[in-house]
């Protein structure tokens, strides 16, 4: 009996610095990101307008994630964050590059490839560079079809087409 009251609290010790052993690193990284994430939403809460010197504030702070945490797996998302942060800043060079990094990044991850180059995309067709932007579209339906971004570009390329009055586009479109 003495014995079990001696070795009970010694085994709980041992769980204890086993447990606390344990790499957290990738809910570190987490963590910080969604501190991030949650102070990138309150300075866009009011439409979605952010100044030039807070955008470059928050790129800064998933920068320096990524360069404290270089082998975590969460930084393909911290680059498609960077990329949202310069796309509503209207950098969009900027937000195509971070978000070319994540398809060099993760290659075989085709959900996360096919929302970065939605992302891509969108930046195109925000400069209104209609031809780049269907490219873009096309490419996410031919790299990417069974994805979720994949399966609804072909509508979304219709609407788009259809948005300016390019009847046999919209149709084509349909078609494929």
């Amino acid at each position: 009996m003495k014995k079990s009251f001696i070795l009970l609290p010694g085994l709980l010790v041992a769980i204890f610095f086993i447990f606390s052993g344990i790499d957290r690193s990738e809910y570190v990284v987490e963590k910080k990101m969604w501190k991030i994430q949650q102070h990138f939403a309150g300075l866009t809460r009011y439409a979605g307008i952010i100044s030039p010197e807070e955008a470059e504030n928050v790129a800064a702070l998933y920068k320096k994630l990524t360069h404290q945490y270089p082998k975590s797996s969460l930084l393909p998302q911290i680059y498609m964050q960077i990329g949202n942060v310069y796309a509503v800043k209207n950098d969009f060079d900027k937000a195509r590059v971070n978000y070319s990094e994540v398809l060099q990044r993760v290659a075989q991850q085709h959900d996360l490839c096919s929302v970065a180059l939605l992302g891509i995309g969108l930046t195109y067709e925000k400069e209104k560079n209609h031809d780049q932007a269907i490219a873009t579209f096309k490419q996410i339906v031919k790299d990417y079809p069974l994805t979720d971004v994949g399966l609804s570009m072909p509508i979304y390329i219709a609407k788009y087409y259809h948005q300016f009055n390019e009847n046999a586009q919209t149709k084509m479109a349909f078609i494929e």
